[in-house]
């Protein structure tokens, strides 16, 4: 009777257990999934940007990006670039993690828009800035996300002209290499040509202002899934064999 007695909340605890990770799993889902995992976009944007090839140290600089929709579905993403060695002048970057010019840091600042690209249609926008130095400026690619898909755009480059002045200021990149009519007289007659536009990988950057909007990653929902599957088969095993012992006992 003992034997039977612990087999039966044997068999309790393994039901119990199931139940648990099953709340456990559906609770986790409503809370990171806003509603549901979206489906990936399958469609094909195409995101230009496109800027002056020459300006001045002192020139307000404007870069605009194009987002472009072949597709019959409007879609909704989010475009995101990467601010380097420039002087933000509007919009101001409001996610960075620079504190201070002198210090480290984990990531450089950004500039984030929401924006709705109609069928068949572009959606636009663009920010102006100021460079620190002379020479060739370069601004990575624009990283465009909708719904588990991602869209670049190629980097650009702008020459940034030695400044009218005429000392040369090495704090603002002005040398004999750059700016050889100021700064010395062994210097190339020649200033250096922006290279060619080329592909510049971006760290990946997830939107969090909107969390409702920001796609699910299906590949880490799936794993759990995997792992809960692969538990639920355990212990509906465990609890088979327990029913099945308490029914040999029984009889």
């Amino acid at each position: 009777m003992m034997k039977t007695n612990l087999v039966t909340k044997t068999l309790f605890a393994m039901v119990f257990l199931l139940l648990f990770s099953t709340v456990s799993f559906a609770q986790y889902s409503v809370a990171n999934s806003s509603g549901g995992a979206p489906d990936k976009f399958t469609g094909t944007l195409t995101v230009n940007k496109t800027g002056p090839e020459n300006a001045s140290l002192t020139e307000t600089i404007t870069i605009t990006i194009d987002i472009e929709n072949p597709g019959s579905a409007s879609t909704n993403a989010y475009v995101v670039e990467y601010l380097g060695n420039v002087v933000p002048v509007d919009p101001i970057p409001t996610m960075s993690n620079i504190s201070n010019e002198s210090m480290l840091a984990a990531s450089p600042p950004m500039l984030v828009w929401n924006v709705t690209v109609p069928a068949g249609g572009t959606a636009s926008v663009n920010y102006k800035i100021k460079p620190k130095t002379v020479g060739v400026l370069s601004i990575g690619p624009t990283q465009v996300i909708v719904s588990g898909a991602k869209f670049f755009s190629k980097s650009l480059q702008v020459n940034i002209a030695c400044t009218a002045a005429s000392s040369c200021n090495e704090t603002a990149g002005e040398t004999p290499l750059t700016c050889p009519a100021k700064c010395g007289l062994n210097a190339s007659e020649t200033a250096p040509s922006a290279p060619n536009l080329t592909e510049i990988a971006t760290a990946e950057y997830k939107p969090v202002s909107d969390p409702k909007s920001v796609p699910l990653d299906q590949s880490k929902v799936d794993e759990i899934n995997r792992i809960l599957m692969i538990i639920g088969i355990v212990i509906l095993l465990i609890v088979a064999g327990a029913a099945y012992m308490l029914f040999l006992r029984k009889k």
